[in-house]
C-alpha cells in the first residue's frame, strides 16, 4: 500500500503519503489527464470489512454534499483491485499545524476570517444534517494570499447538537492557540475564543451567535496606516 508511486485505475498516480488516519491512509496523487494534484483517500484493505466499507461510503456521500465554498470538494469514489479510494481536491497553502510549529502566530483579522468561516460552514452542515469530525490545525490551510480552506470534515452517520458545540469549543481553542498576544486586537479576540472554548452544553443556537457576534466586530471600521477608515476584513 505505501509502494510509491502507485498506479490507481487509468487516471491517478499516487506520489507520497500525507496523513494517516485509523482506517484510512491519505496521499497526495496527480490526475495524469490534466496533470492536476488531488488528495487520494485510501481505506486500509486489511480494515476492509462490509461495516468499514459502508462506512467509507458514507463519509464519502456525506463530503459529496458538503458543498460549503470553504471546504474541499469530492471529485469521485474509486474501487479497483479490491480497494476503495476517494478523491478530493488538494488545497492550496500551508497547513495552520506547520505554521504553528515554525512559531507563526496569526493576526486577530485574520483569526476574525477563520472563526467566522468555520462557524459559517458548522451552521451550513446543521442545516443540512451532515455530521462531522472535530476541527483541528492539520485540517486548516492558509494560502499565500492569506485566505483560509479547509478538508472537508463531513463523516457519515448521524449529525448531532454535540458536533456543532464541539467545534465551537476546539475553535475557540484553536484562536488562543494561534493568535499573536503582541498585535493590536488580541486581548478581546482571546476573550471571545475563551467563552467559545468554555461554551457549556445544550446551546444550539451557539453557533449562529458567535458568527453574529464575529461579523459585528468586523463590520465596525478602523483606521489605516493613513489615518483613513477601512474595514478589518
Amino acid at each position: 500500500m505505501y509502494s510509491l508511486p502507485k498506479v490507481i485505475g487509468d487516471r491517478y498516480v499516487l506520489t507520497s503519503v500525507l496523513r494517516d488516519l485509523p482506517t484510512t491512509v491519505m496521499f497526495i496523487g496527480v490526475q495524469n489527464d490534466i496533470r492536476r494534484e488531488v488528495v487520494i483517500e485510501a481505506l486500509r484493505p486489511e480494515l476492509a470489512t462490509d461495516e468499514n466499507v459502508e462506512m467509507f461510503l458514507e463519509t464519502a456521500r456525506a463530503q459529496s454534499r458538503n458543498n460549503y465554498d470553504f471546504v474541499s470538494k469530492v471529485f469521485e469514489i474509486i474501487h479497483v483491485d479490491n480497494m476503495w479510494y476517494l478523491v478530493r481536491e488538494r488545497l492550496k497553502g500551508v497547513p495552520l499545524n506547520v505554521l504553528e510549529a515554525m512559531g507563526h502566530r496569526l493576526e486577530p483579522r485574520q483569526l476574525y476570517a477563520l472563526l467566522r468561516q468555520y462557524l459559517r460552514c458548522i451552521i451550513y452542515m446543521s442545516i443540512m444534517q451532515i455530521a462531522s469530525r472535530p476541527v483541528d490545525l492539520e485540517s486548516l490551510y492558509m494560502s499565500d494570499d492569506g485566505f483560509f480552506r479547509c478538508g472537508n470534515p463531513a463523516i457519515g452517520g448521524p449529525r448531532t447538537l454535540e458536533m456543532a458545540e464541539g467545534d465551537v469549543r476546539a475553535l475557540g481553542e484553536l484562536g488562543l492557540q494561534m493568535v499573536d498576544e503582541e498585535s493590536e486586537g488580541a486581548s478581546e479576540l482571546m476573550q471571545l475564543c475563551l467563552r467559545m472554548k468554555n461554551l457549556r452544553d445544550g446551546h444550539p443556537a451557539s453557533c449562529l451567535f458567535f458568527c453574529e457576534e464575529i461579523g459585528m466586530m468586523c463590520d465596525v471600521p478602523s483606521r489605516d496606516d493613513d489615518g483613513e477608515y477601512c474595514p478589518v476584513i
